[in-house]
């Protein structure tokens, strides 16, 4: 199974998250942290819904949990969630890529809505229901899970009753960023055991270092941090190798 990273500009593009029933779990523009925890704690077992789409299983939410992972193609039990989106939604977002993704057999489009969810063992009637509460909510201030912005809902709701084309993808949570754990000063000095005192010479920057993003590293801000910290980090490296050669440290 191949793995790829799904900007999150798809769903600021409007795609919405459902579990194996069709239901829709959590703010899809909620940070990372708590949306990862939403498909953990809703989420479907990949395996056994690839061993479903084969044909060699049950559905994704049939299924019972755990179970043999042999010729799945996953390493470990995964979580997911599929990702819905309209043509409308594709077009905002950018119909090349998604055409790269589809290409890669990443995201799929189905010529109706009926098809999306037969085709995947979603319970239509449900998915209806999550459709038209989801253009209700969009109506609102915000909606159960807190949500305030719905890009494109009634292109959903528009997809249904027009039996319209759909796209679906199975998301799941991943690691792609470290936050690390060493201490550093603004200065990229490395704070050492002790908690408060700069170890002398040792400096560092990027996925080692903690405390630059907080709990929720913003998307882009990876590169920024390593532009920043590493050339503050190089920097004063090179100023403490030249003291140090000179004698003076």
């Amino acid at each position: 199974v191949q793995v790829f990273l799904a900007p999150e500009a798809l769903r600021g593009a409007g795609a919405v998250l459902v579990d194996a029933e069709g239901r829709r779990f959590e703010d899809e523009l909620t940070t990372r942290d708590r949306l990862t925890a939403a498909i953990l704690g809703h989420g479907f077992d990949v395996c056994r819904f690839l061993k479903r789409w084969r044909g060699d299983g049950e559905s994704a939410g049939n299924a019972e949990e755990g179970g043999d992972e042999k010729g799945c193609g996953v390493s470990s039990v995964r979580k997911a969630a599929f990702m819905v989106m309209t043509e409308e939604m594709v077009e905002q977002f950018g119909s090349a890529p998604v055409s790269f993704y589809a290409k890669k057999g990443l995201m799929t489009r189905y010529d109706s809505a009926t098809t999306a969810c037969e085709s995947n063992g979603i319970p239509y009637p449900v998915f209806t229901s999550t459709v038209t509460s989801y253009l209700q909510s969009s109506t609102y201030p915000s909606d159960a899970f807190r949500k305030t912005h719905f890009p494109h809902a009634p292109s959903l709701a528009s997809a249904l009753s027009s039996n319209s084309p759909l796209w679906l993808a199975l998301v799941t949570p991943a690691v792609h960023y470290t936050h690390g754990g060493i201490r550093i000063t603004p200065a990229a000095e490395v704070v050492a055991a002790d908690g408060n005192v700069p170890a002398k010479g040792l400096f560092a920057a990027g996925e080692v270092s903690a405390g630059v993003h907080g709990r929720n590293r913003l998307a882009g801000n990876s590169l920024l941090e390593c532009v920043v910290f590493g050339r503050i980090a190089g920097r004063n490296a090179a100023r403490w190798a030249l003291e140090l050669a000179k004698g003076k440290v």
